[in-house]
């Protein structure tokens, strides 16, 4: 609280969007402030039960709010401040932890973070063109401590899954979604 004291809020909750190799990069800063530096400071609030430093160092290298600085930068330019705070919020069964996680956003670490999404835009163009998607499994199957709501799609044969799609999942392409966003 004595921290927000000496910040001045500039916008919350804005959709930004950029372009990364002709696809749209999207995403919605949780808000913008302006500190005692008069730097501009990207903030985001996360929620865990997971314990310890572990949240914590898994969001300092979290490519999102890497994103996130670069479409900041694009509105602030040298304005913006070399990190991305995000707010930790833990919550444990008998208590609730707070922390400040600083992310480097940096002028090399978002030309990593452009280099990085490039990359994975050509994989991704790559797979649609052979139609040959891997799975990533373990450790997508549990990445948010359940199990995927595609599992039961991915244990199926080839020519099932097809059939399958229609039958039990909607096909709404990620632009709609990114678009419903914006418009809440």
């Amino acid at each position: 609280k004595e921290m927000m004291e000496n910040y001045k809020v500039l916008a919350v909750e804005t959709v930004w969007e950029t372009e990364v190799m002709g696809n749209s990069y999207r995403g919605k800063v949780d808000l913008e402030l302006e500190g005692p530096d008069e730097k501009v400071y990207g903030v985001d609030w996360k929620t865990t039960s997971f314990g310890g430093s572990l949240p914590g160092q898994a969001f300092r290298l979290g490519r999102q709010f890497i994103g996130y600085g670069r479409l900041l930068k694009q509105k602030y330019g040298d304005r913006l401040a070399e990190e991305f705070l995000v707010d930790l919020v833990q919550i444990f069964p008998k208590e609730t932890q707070f922390s400040l996680v600083r992310v480097d956003i940096s002028a090399q670490r978002l030309e990593e973070w452009e280099r990085e999404t490039e990359e994975e835009i050509k994989e991704i163009r790559d797979k649609q063109e052979s139609e040959v998607w891997p799975k990533s499994a373990p450790h997508a199957c549990m990445a948010f401590h359940r199990l995927c709501e595609y599992a039961s799609l991915c244990e199926q044969p080839n020519d099932i899954r097809e059939r399958l799609m229609e039958i039990e999942f909607s096909l709404d392409p990620w632009e709609v979604v990114v678009e419903r966003m914006g418009e809440e």
